[in-house]
């Protein structure tokens, strides 16, 4: 995993999407400017779905409970000390649990009340979150994407702190490449329009064609 950071990091060098390389690909994305974090769509979840889906509530096994607040303390630490912002989650194979402990450690941190933390399911062909917390209502993001509606119609707010980017259609893996620009213009907007302190990246497995490696480049840390 580390080999494949460096290697998207190097293949990306001079090539950001910052506003000129989106304006040259004819891509713009359309901003809400009065949208503020608070602002967001507030999403009430079931308890019984959260238990269901084994995500932090109050009935978590305690040993559990502690092993995620050592994890998440471990990770905002070495995030402050370093400058991180970004972080990837990216499963070796699908169903070993990468998504569960990202949205585990959103809610945790968040819970914590000094940060902010955003979680963008960028598994673009296999999303999973909206289904497992059973959200609906979103945009699809190839809407977002052809620039039909703003970045912002694809949020919901969990509690005060914790923004999730949800997708319930999924893209064909063959338009995803052509949408590198976009997608990566879309992080950016996000991560400059609400500034979180943490920008978690739900991503699909490693070894899953590439689309995972193609993102890797704009991280600063990423759980394997």
């Amino acid at each position: 995993l580390t080999a494949a950071i460096e290697k998207a990091r190097t293949s990306r060098v001079g090539h950001a999407p910052d506003a000129g390389l989106a304006s040259e690909h004819g891509f713009n994305l359309p901003v809400s400017t009065d949208v503020e974090w608070t602002d967001i769509p507030k999403a009430v979840l079931d308890p019984f779905d959260l238990d269901d889906a084994r995500l932090v509530t109050a009935s978590l096994d305690s040993r559990q409970a502690a092993s995620l607040e050592i994890l998440r303390t471990k990770l905002v630490r070495i995030c402050r000390q370093n400058g991180w912002k970004r972080v990837a989650f990216v499963p070796t194979r699908t169903g070993c649990g990468a998504t569960t402990l990202a949205l585990n450690l959103a809610m945790t941190a968040a819970q914590k009340g000094d940060l902010r933390v955003m979680l963008a399911d960028m598994d673009l062909v296999s999303p999973s979150i909206a289904h497992r917390l059973d959200i609906s209502g979103a945009v699809p993001l190839r809407e977002v994407l052809e620039r039909v509606f703003p970045p912002e119609r694809t949020l919901s707010r969990l509690g005060q702190n914790l923004i999730l980017m949800t997708n319930e259609h999924p893209l064909g893996r063959a338009e995803i490449p052509a949408l590198d620009v976009r997608i990566r213009s879309l992080l950016e907007h996000l991560q400059s329009r609400f500034r979180p302190d943490l920008l978690f990246l739900d991503l699909p497995p490693i070894f899953a064609g590439g689309d995972s490696a193609a993102l890797l480049a704009d991280v600063d840390a990423a759980f394997q």
